[in-house]
């Protein structure tokens, strides 16, 4: 089984302007076993992301290039 994901770490300022956008990728090829462990567990990443002076929000997109499937996730900052 292989996917190929990517996605986008972005903080985003009271007035909508993007602070920062980081985009990476990820590629995978699993066997048998890996791929069992991943139905059951799920997939998960880490990633520290340090706040930017003047953000408010942190989002994060991601999109399953072998599906077309997407989805994100918006992280609210406390001032």
């Amino acid at each position: 089984w292989s996917a190929s994901l990517d996605y986008v770490i972005a903080q985003r300022a009271a007035d909508g302007r993007f602070l920062s956008r980081e985009p990476k990728g990820v590629a995978l090829n699993l066997d048998q076993n890996q791929y069992r462990a991943l139905m059951t567990d799920g997939l998960n990443f880490t990633n520290t992301v340090e706040p930017l002076a003047g953000a408010v929000q942190i989002r994060v997109v991601l999109l399953d290039r072998t599906s077309g499937k997407i989805g994100s996730v918006i992280v609210p900052l406390k001032p």
